[in-house]
C-alpha cells in the first residue's frame, strides 16, 4: 500500500471542530482544579472530544484513499478470422506475436471470431505456449463477421473488469448484429476496448448486387426483362462475361455481356411458360479469371410467383355501353363480369374484401355522383390503395344540360373535392396548358406618355396579365419602336415581382416609330428555346405600324410553323390598323381584340390567355394520339399506326406526382395516364370506348392491342385477397426477423415453419428443420438461413384447441453473406473501429506499434475506504461510554488487581495473627 491520504468531500465543515472542542472544554475548565483532575472527569472530556472529532469528520465527508500494485491486468486479443480479412492473416499473426512477447506482466487470452467464436488460447503469461496454441488452432465459421457477439464472448471471459482490456483486430466490416449496441455496456463495467485496423488490399472484383423484376405485369409466354445490377472495380477496360439464368433449377438462357467499371445495370430477357412459383437464379461467369476473386457473390437468387389474373368487374352507367370493350377483353381471354351501376347495384360487392374476388375493376362512364352516395367510392379506395387491386376508368355517353353537351364521367363540377378524383392520375379541372408568352409593349411616339396614355394602359394591362399566369408558366417582356428591346428574357412566372418591376420601369423617353418585324422575329426566336408546347406572342399597340404588313407577316408565318401563335390587343386603333392587326392575328392562329379604356386592356389580355384553356369536352374532329413516353402500353407500337379518336375530355396530369402518360393530345393533354395509387394502380382513358368517338380505335388491331396493354398493366402483381395474417421480414445477414400482425384471442398461438425449396438448400439442411425461435408473444420470430436458395415460410394461427384459424404462405431468398459483399454501402472499417474504441473508452492502436496497447494500462489500483459508518458507530459507543463514566465509579484493571492483592495479604495476616 502507498500514497495513503485522507480526503473530505466538504472540508470547510472541519471548521466546526473549533466550536465543538470549545463547547467540550469550557465546562471542564470552569470546574475547580481539585475536582476536574479526577479520573472520571479527565476520561469524560477525552471521550467527549473524540466524539466531536468523529461527528465533524462524518459531516465533512471523510474518506481514506491509497494505491496498491495491480496484479489483475488481463488482455483478450479478439482476432477477426473472417473471410473478408483473410489476406491480412499474416500481418495479424505478427501483431499477436509481438503483443505476447511484450506482455510479461499481464495475462493474455486469445479468441478468434467470424460468425462464431473460438477460445484458442486460455489466459496465461507464457508467451511460447500462447502463440503455439494460437497458430495451431482451427478457425471459426469465417463466412460472416459478428463483432457484437465476439465482444460479448470476450467480456464473459474476463474476471477483473476494472483492470482488463479487449483488443479487437479486424477490418471493421461487420455483417451481423451491431457492435455499437453492446460496446457501451461493456465499457460501463470498466473494460477498455482498443481497436486495431487491418485494412484489406484492393483487388479485382465484380459482383451481383441485386435483381430488379419488371414493374409491369408479366404474362404467360411473353418476354420481359429483369434488371441485373452489377458492381465492379475494373480499371476501365471492358471485360467479357456471361449471365446464366436458371428457372426452377433448369438453365433457360445464357447471355453474353460486357462489364465496365463501377455500377451498371444489365437487361436480361426471360419468359415464363407456366404459372406458379419460379425460383430464379442468376450466375455471373467472368471469362477473365483475374478480374474476379470472390465467387460467392456471383450468384443471386430471387423469385416470382406468376398468378393467373383474369377476373374483371366492369361497371357501366348506361346499358350496352361496355359491350365493345367487353368483347375486346373476352377475345383476350379475360373473364369479364358486367354490372349496371343502377339496375345491378344489389349484386355489386359492398366491401373491399368481397371486391377482391376480381383483380381489376373497369368503370365505364361512371361519375362520382353514381358511386359516392352509396359509399362505393370508399370501397374502391380501399380495394386499390390497401389491397392492391387495379382500376381503369373510361368515358362514355355524355349528358345534355340546357342544350349543352357535358361529360357524364369526367364532369368537372361533379369531381370537385371528391375521393374519386383523388384516386385518378388526372385532375378533372379547368385547365390551361403550360404557356410561354412574350408580351411586347409598343412604346412608340403614338402611344404617348404619362398617366392615362396608351403606353400607361399597356403597362397596367401587362401587369394584370402576369397574375393570370401560373408558376409553371414562362413570361418575357419586350418593347418596340423603331427597333426592339428585350427588357426581360423568358423567365419563370415564379419571379413575378421582378417582371412587374421591369414593366413599370419601361422608359417613356426617346420614342420613335412602330416597327413590328424585328420584335416579332426576335420574340419567336426566344420562345423557340422554351420547352413548352404552348408558346404565344401578345402585342399591345395602337397599330400605327411603320413597316408594311407584307414584311412582318412573313415572320408571323415562320413562327406559326414552329407552333408559336400571336395575338394583338389594339388600343384605340384606326380602322385601317385594326383590320391589318386582325389579319395578322388570324394568320398567327391568335385573336385580335380592341380596348378603349385602361381597364379593358388587362381583361382582354386575360381573355386571350384563357382562349388556350382546355375544353371540358372536345369532339367532332379526328386526331391521332401521340406517344408521350415509352411505356409497356405503347411498347413496340409506332405512333403513326395508332388509330384516331374524334373526341376527348380535357383534364390535366396531377402536378408533382409520378404519373405515367402514354398517350397525349395537343398541348400535352393526357389521353391515357396511369399511376401507382397506394398498393394498386389506376389508369384513366380520356375518351370513350363504345364506338362513338372511338369507332376506328376499337376495331383497329393496334387500338385493340393498346386496350389489351392498358388492362394487362393494371392487374396486380400478387394475390390481393386480404389475409388475417400479415408479415414483414427484416433481414440481418443470416438472421431473419419475422413480425406477424394478427389478432390473437385467448389461447391463440402463431406457428412458423421454414422449408428449403432449392436443391442446394435441401442438400445442405438434409432432414433437419430450420430452427425458428419465438422472440415475443407468438408474433415475433427469428430464424437463421446460411445456405443460398429459395425458402417457403408457412405461418398459421391456431386456437386453444389446436385448430387452424388463419394461414399464410410466403417466400424468401438468400443469395450470399454480407461477408462476400465487396462494396458494402457506406462502409469505412477504420472509421467504425475508431468509433468503437471511443465508445469503449479505449484507443485506436497502430498495427505497426503493438506496444501502444500497454500505455493505457494502470499498473497501480486506487482503493477508497469510506469510514463514515464505522465513525458513526464509534461515536455512538464512545458517547454512551462517556455517560457511563460520568454516572458510575469504576476502577482501572491495575487498581482491581492491587485491591485484590491487598485483600489477600490482609486475609493472610489475619490468619497468621489468629494462629
Amino acid at each position: 500500500m502507498s500514497n495513503f491520504r485522507i480526503e473530505f468531500s466538504n472540508p470547510w465543515l472541519l471548521l466546526l471542530l473549533i466550536p465543538a472542542i470549545a463547547l467540550a472544554q469550557i465546562p471542564y475548565f470552569r470546574v475547580a482544579k481539585k475536582y476536574r483532575r479526577t479520573r472520571n472527569r479527565v476520561i469524560s472530556i477525552v471521550l467527549h472530544c473524540i466524539v466531536m472529532v468523529l461527528c465533524v469528520s462524518l459531516l465533512a465527508g471523510i474518506s481514506f484513499r491509497y494505491t496498491v500494485v495491480n496484479r489483475e491486468n488481463q488482455i483478450v486479443l479478439l482476432v477477426d478470422a473472417s473471410y473478408s480479412n483473410e489476406e491480412q492473416k499474416q500481418e495479424k499473426d505478427l501483431f499477436v506475436n509481438e503483443v505476447i512477447r511484450r506482455s510479461s506482466e499481464y495475462t493474455i487470452g486469445i479468441v478468434k471470431f467470424g460468425y462464431d467464436q473460438k477460445y484458442v488460447a486460455e489466459f496465461s503469461n507464457d508467451a511460447d505456449s500462447l502463440y503455439q496454441q494460437y497458430t495451431s488452432s482451427g478457425d471459426p465459421d469465417t463466412s460472416a463477421t459478428d463483432i457484437a457477439s465476439a465482444l460479448e464472448y470476450a467480456h464473459s471471459l474476463l474476471k477483473y473488469p476494472e483492470t482488463s482490456k479487449i483488443v479487437l483486430l479486424s477490418d471493421g466490416l461487420e455483417t451481423d448484429n451491431a457492435a455499437k449496441n453492446v460496446i457501451r455496456s461493456i465499457a460501463a463495467e470498466g473494460i477498455k476496448v482498443d481497436t486495431v485496423c487491418f485494412p484489406n488490399p484492393t483487388k479485382s472484383e465484380v459482383q451481383i448486387v441485386g435483381v430488379e423484376p419488371p414493374e409491369e405485369n408479366i404474362s404467360l409466354n411473353d418476354a420481359f426483362e429483369f434488371t441485373l445490377d452489377v458492381q465492379s472495380n475494373f480499371d476501365g477496360e471492358m471485360h467479357s462475361a456471361e449471365v446464366v439464368v436458371y428457372d426452377n433449377g433448369s438453365e433457360k438462357s445464357a447471355v453474353s455481356v460486357d462489364l465496365s467499371e463501377n455500377e451498371q445495370s444489365l437487361k436480361i430477357e426471360h419468359a415464363f411458360s407456366e404459372y406458379g412459383l419460379h425460383e430464379l437464379r442468376f450466375e455471373l461467369n467472368v471469362k477473365d479469371e483475374l478480374s474476379d476473386t470472390i465467387v460467392e457473390n456471383n450468384t443471386y437468387f430471387t423469385y416470382i410467383y406468376l398468378h393467373e389474373f383474369d377476373r374483371i368487374l366492369m361497371i357501366e352507367k348506361y346499358a350496352g355501353e361496355s359491350t365493345e370493350l367487353q368483347t375486346i377483353l373476352e377475345d383476350l381471354e379475360y373473364d369479364v363480369d358486367v354490372k349496371n351501376v343502377d339496375s345491378d347495384r344489389a349484386s355489386i360487392p359492398k366491401d373491399a374484401k368481397s371486391l377482391s374476388a376480381y383483380q381489376q375493376v373497369i368503370l365505364v362512364n361512371i361519375a362520382n355522383s353514381d358511386i359516392q352516395p352509396w359509399g362505393f367510392d370508399q370501397v374502391l379506395n380501399e380495394y386499390v390503395s390497401e389491397l392492391g387491386g387495379g382500376l381503369f376508368t373510361v368515358g362514355g355517353e355524355n349528358d345534355t344540360v340546357n342544350g349543352v353537351t357535358v361529360p357524364h364521367a369526367y364532369n368537372r363540377q361533379d369531381m370537385v373535392d371528391s375521393l374519386y378524383q383523388q384516386m385518378l392520375p388526372v385532375q378533372v379541372i379547368d385547365y390551361t396548358p403550360p404557356v410561354a408568352v412574350m408580351i411586347i409593349i409598343d412604346r412608340s411616339g403614338s402611344m404617348g406618355s404619362g398617366e392615362g396614355s396608351f403606353l400607361d394602359m399597356a403597362k397596367r394591362g401587362a401587369d394584370s396579365c402576369l397574375f393570370q399566369l401560373n408558376a409553371r408558366d414562362y413570361c418575357g417582356i419586350m418593347t418596340l419602336e423603331d427597333t426592339y428591346t428585350e427588357e426581360a428574357r423568358i423567365t419563370p412566372v415564379s419571379q413575378r415581382n421582378e417582371l412587374r418591376e421591369i414593366i413599370y420601369n419601361i422608359s417613356e423617353e426617346d420614342q420613335g416609330g412602330t416597327v413590328f418585324s424585328g420584335a416579332i422575329q426576335r420574340a419567336g426566336m426566344a420562345l423557340a428555346s422554351v420547352d413548352v408546347k404552348n408558346r404565344h406572342i401578345l402585342i399591345l399597340t395602337d397599330g400605327e405600324s411603320s413597316d408594311p404588313y407584307s414584311e412582318y407577316s412573313e415572320y408571323i408565318k415562320q413562327n406559326n410553323e414552329r407552333g408559336i401563335t400571336i395575338s394583338f390587343i389594339g388600343i384605340n386603333p384606326s380602322a385601317e390598323s385594326a383590320g391589318e392587326m386582325k389579319n395578322a392575328a388570324t394568320l398567327g392562329n391568335g385573336i385580335y381584340r380592341e380596348a378603349d379604356r385602361p381597364e379593358d386592356v388587362g381583361a382582354l389580355m386575360e381573355d386571350d390567355l384563357k382562349a388556350n384553356a382546355v375544353a371540358e369536352i372536345s369532339y367532332g374532329e379526328d386526331f391521332r394520339p401521340a406517344i408521350s413516353s415509352v411505356t409497356n402500353v405503347v411498347d413496340g407500337i409506332k405512333e403513326e399506326d395508332i388509330p384516331v379518336l374524334s373526341g376527348y375530355y380535357g383534364t390535366a396530369v396531377k402536378p408533382g406526382m409520378d404519373v405515367s402518360v402514354s398517350l397525349e393530345g395537343e398541348f400535352g393533354i393526357p389521353i391515357y395516364a396511369q399511376w401507382q395509387y397506394g398498393n394498386g394502380k389506376v389508369g384513366s382513358f380520356m375518351s370513350e370506348l363504345n364506338g362513338v368517338w372511338s369507332s376506328e380505335f376499337i376495331t383497329d388491331d393496334v387500338g385493340k392491342q393498346l386496350i389489351g396493354n392498358i388492362v394487362k398493366g393494371l392487374f396486380p402483381m400478387q394475390d390481393i385477397v386480404p389475409k388475417d395474417l400479415k408479415v414483414s421480414l427484416n433481414e440481418d445477414n443470416y438472421t431473419t426477423h419475422l413480425n406477424v400482425s394478427t389478432d390473437l384471442g385467448d389461447g391463440d398461438i402463431v406457428e412458423v415453419t421454414v422449408t428449403p425449396l432449392s436443391e442446394k438448400a435441401i442438400a445442405y439442411y438434409g432432414e433437419r428443420m430450420i430452427s425458428v425461435t419465438e422472440a415475443a408473444g407468438y408474433t415475433r420470430f427469428d430464424f437463421v438461413i446460411m445456405c443460398p436458395g429459395l425458402y417457403r415460410l408457412d405461418i398459421v394461427r391456431k386456437d386453444a384447441n389446436g385448430n387452424v384459424t388463419a394461414e399464410l404462405q410466403t417466400y424468401k431468398t438468400f443469395s450470399y453473406s454480407k461477408e462476400y459483399d465487396y462494396f458494402p454501402d457506406g462502409a469505412d472499417g477504420s472509421e467504425f473501429l475508431a468509433s468503437l474504441a471511443e465508445s469503449g473508452k479505449g484507443a485506436v492502436i497502430s498495427r505497426l506499434n503493438p506496444s501502444e496497447i500497454f500505455l493505457t494500462f494502470d499498473n497501480a489500483l486506487e482503493r477508497v475506504i469510506d469510514p463514515r459508518l464505522t465513525f458513526l458507530i464509534l461515536a455512538i459507543v464512545l458517547f454512551l461510554l462517556d455517560i457511563a463514566v460520568r454516572k458510575f465509579k469504576f476502577k482501572w484493571p491495575h487498581e482491581i488487581v492491587r485491591d485484590h492483592r491487598m485483600k489477600k495479604a490482609m486475609a493472610e495476616e489475619h490468619r497468621t495473627t489468629k494462629s
